[in-house]
């Protein structure tokens, strides 16, 4: 009897050792994960700042924090929100980077996503952007839509490809007496970025509070005064056809940029 036991004494051992060593392999492999190339980082493994970003993702690793970021401009991540959501339920933070247009590396993402896709699976990432579509596509009564998100965007009767939305409101802004214009200097540009929203019966509502105005010294004096034009011509608008998802009719919001020197 004693012999019996003293056998299963020893089995019990031995698996909570194997049970052990396993767990510890799979830490090691994703610790020490080899970095694959691929089309969506550019790394180089000579640069001080680049070995550095990735000794960075590994500290961030240990600590349980986990971190996709991504270089895009909404080409093939567009519905970020519902990434976010997705990513942030398997405690992976969500970190867009815009678009790369100066080349710059992201050493940190490049090992974020290679550990990721170790811990997840190779497909994860293209299942949560799938999901996130399908997720997105399910908030049509509710959620304001961009423009890359819908079958067919918002559109103004009264605009064409020749003369758009935003040469119609800039023709009902009439600039006051004293206004100072930037000259011939092309570098130099006075102009203001709009947003509105457009509702799913095609009423626009414009949001007031990101107005984004960019004019010279001499002209900031009579910010107050462009804007309430822009408000009015806004308030004057007939209906919008507006945006299609799926057959409904969707809120979505309708970005406008107007340049007072043109």
């Amino acid at each position: 009897m004693k012999y019996i036991l003293y056998i299963l004494l020893i089995i019990n051992i031995s698996s909570c050792q194997n049970t052990f060593k396993n767990e510890t392999s799979k830490d090691v492999i994703i610790d020490s994960i080899e970095l694959k190339p691929r089309p969506d980082y550019r790394i180089d493994r000579n640069d001080s700042i680049c070995i550095k970003e990735i000794e960075r993702a590994k500290e961030d690793i240990e600590n349980g924090i986990f971190e996709y970021s991504i270089h895009d401009f909404g080409r093939k991540y567009i519905h970020q929100q519902e990434i976010r959501e997705l990513l942030n339920s398997k405690n992976i933070k969500y970190s867009p980077l815009g678009e790369n247009c100066t080349d710059e590396l992201n050493c940190y993402g490049y090992h974020m996503d290679s550990v990721i896709r170790t811990k997840y699976g190779d497909d994860f990432i293209d299942s949560i952007l799938i999901e996130s579509k399908k997720l997105s596509d399910s908030k049509w009564k509710t959620k304001i839509y961009n423009s890359r998100e819908v079958d067919s965007i918002a559109y103004y009767l009264n605009s064409d490809s020749e003369n758009t939305i935003d040469d119609f409101i800039k023709s009902k802004i009439h600039l006051p007496d004293g206004w100072k214009r930037s000259g011939d200097v092309v570098y130099i540009r006075q102009d203001i970025f709009l947003e509105l929203i457009i509702d799913n019966k095609g009423k626009p509502f414009l949001l007031e509070n990101k107005a984004e105005l960019n004019l010279k010294k001499e002209n900031k004096k009579f910010s107050r005064q462009i804007l309430n034009q822009i408000i009015n011509s806004v308030r004057s608008m007939k209906p919008w056809i507006p945006a299609k998802l799926n057959g409904h009719k969707v809120k979505t919001e309708q970005l406008l940029y107007i340049n007072f020197d043109e």
